[in-house]
């Protein structure tokens, strides 16, 4: 297994607040020269995807090497160097990236982000992506820089909801005095409409659901994918629900979302805690529940 470390480094010690963070990369050690050029390769897809975000920015790696040089000294034992390097950086840095790359054979490479906070040193960011291919190098050009946009996007806010639009005040006006029938003025007859039976569903995007998938950011309906991830997406997508009447399962996708989060959350744990199953089986059972409302509902 090949673990890449990525730091990244405040701005300055004790500099005034900041919204932007350096990065720091730290390099391999004890590898083949294609294994390390691999890693150099994904450094720079992962550095360039945090520095477009306008969240980072670069920084001379030679001011933090000084510092970590003594953990490489024995280059005999690379796990050694590897925990020596996590344990002195922790003190200088706000985050620290551990990237595994493992090869699962049959021309498949998985790629295992991990994320930490030093304050609290604590897991805080974990994402899994499996890329085709076992050259290691084009590996990491296709998987490295995907895994740095989730990374970004977890650490987005979610957007503010919209506030309500005050209240209209009507004037008050004036009860007008009933009118006492007489022979000259006959009151109107009482016209009864029956009511009008609207078909919610039939008026909704998709019309009749027939099909309804609820997997990973997406929810699929007669084969049309609409994204949920982010606030926004999620509140168009639930108002949309609750426009075509389909009051439960407005309910089931918000009990679905809050359990994929639970899930998110514990992901952090798949490697150390025998119970991380839970909640992903919590939200495949609320998948279940969403894609059965929407249809019956």
């Amino acid at each position: 297994m090949l673990v890449l470390v990525f730091m990244l480094v405040p701005a300055a010690a004790m500099a005034q607040p900041s919204f932007s963070e350096s990065v720091f990369i730290v390099p391999p050690t004890g590898q083949p020269d294609t294994v390390i050029r691999a890693y150099e390769l994904c450094a720079d897809e992962f550095r360039g995807v945090l520095l477009d975000s306008g969240d980072f920015v670069a920084r001379n790696e030679s001011e933090i090497e000084s510092t970590v040089s003594q953990c490489t000294e024995d280059l005999s034992n690379p796990g050694y160097a590897q925990e020596c390097m996590l344990n002195v950086s922790r003190a200088q840095v706000d985050w620290i990236f551990m990237l595994d790359l493992e090869d699962l054979g049959d021309g498949d490479v998985l790629l295992n982000g991990r994320g930490f906070q030093s304050a609290t040193n604590a897991e805080v960011w974990s994402q899994r992506e499996i890329v085709g291919g076992s050259d290691l190098r084009r590996v990491a050009l296709e998987g490295c820089g995907p895994l740095a946009a989730d990374f970004v996007a977890s650490r987005a806010p979610d957007q503010p909801d919209e506030p309500d639009e005050p209240d209209v005040l009507e004037p008050d006006v004036p009860d007008v005095p009933d009118v006492p029938d007489t022979p000259d003025r006959v009151p109107d007859p009482v016209t009864v409409t029956p009511p009008v039976t609207v078909d919610t569903q039939s008026s909704c995007p998709w019309g009749d659901a027939q099909m309804v998938i609820a997997s990973g950011n997406h929810v699929i309906i007669n084969g049309q994918s609409y994204n949920v991830r982010g606030s926004s997406n999620r509140a168009q997508f639930e108002s949309m629900l609750a426009s075509c009447g389909l009051g439960v399962a407005t309910v089931a996708f918000e009990q679905w979302r809050r359990r994929r989060r639970a899930r998110n959350g514990m992901m952090a744990f798949i490697l150390g805690l025998p119970y991380a199953w839970i909640p992903a089986i919590m939200a495949g059972g609320s998948s279940s529940t969403l894609e059965y409302a929407i249809m019956q509902d």
